[in-house]
């Protein structure tokens, strides 16, 4: 039986804490053979191609990423004064 290494990552994410460690795993893991990987999977125009395509997944990776951040940063300190506000209330 051969186990897909995204359905590793969904599966793992449901497991608490080591579940978080082999998530931490394979997004690194991912993260270095991604692109090769990319490489093999499809059909490309030219080495140029491929890098342009590379290149807009990342940047749309990193917006993503620090938007996330933001809005989790955002939820945290609403959260945070909410339960602030709700314990001085009583």
């Amino acid at each position: 039986m051969v186990i897909k290494p995204t359905l590793l990552a969904l599966v793992a994410g449901f497991v608490p804490f080591i579940g978080g460690l082999i998530a931490l795993g394979l997004i690194i893991w991912f993260g270095i053979k991604g692109n090769e990987w990319a490489w093999q999977n499809k059909k490309w125009d030219s080495v140029e191609h491929f890098h342009s395509v590379q290149k807009t997944w990342a940047t749309w990776g990193i917006v993503l990423f620090v938007l996330g951040i933001v809005l989790g940063t955002l939820l945290a300190l609403l959260f945070g004064a909410a339960v602030v506000m709700g314990g001085a209330a009583q």
